[in-house]
């Protein structure tokens, strides 16, 4: 049942994709390996987990802007690094697999990330100022 929901949801997507998923005991892994038989299939899912972390790093600009407000400017500087070292690890995963697609939405979450960080050094000493 989940396979076809898998299946039709890539179809969605326009790329036809065959769904294999192999079980295998003698591995510690506690979920079955999900074998994807197309690229394209892989490439939506990587997609789709950039798309959800350039939310996320939406989310936490708003949550930097509000704190700012707040004159907290430590919470500022923790998020700030969260921030950064998320968008290290996704760089680091994510090379590998690098497509068009994928690279532009890298750049768009690191120019965030950027943003967060000019947020910061600009805004901060203004708040503490007033």
């Amino acid at each position: 049942m989940g396979i076809q929901i898998i299946e039709r949801i890539v179809h969605y997507y326009g790329y036809p994709v065959t769904v294999n998923v192999n079980v295998n005991f003698n591995k510690t892994l506690a979920f079955p390996a999900l074998t994807v038989c197309n690229q394209n299939a892989f490439r939506i899912i990587t997609i789709t987990v950039l798309l959800l972390l350039l939310l996320l790093v939406v989310v936490v600009v708003v949550v930097v802007v509000v704190v700012v407000m707040v004159q907290l400017v430590v919470v500022v500087v923790v998020v700030v690094v969260v921030v950064v070292v998320v968008v290290v690890v996704v760089v680091v995963v994510v090379v590998k697999v690098a497509v068009v697609v994928e690279v532009v939405l890298l750049l768009l979450v690191v120019l965030v990330a950027i943003v967060v960080v000019v947020v910061v050094v600009v805004v901060s000493p203004a708040a503490v100022v007033v």
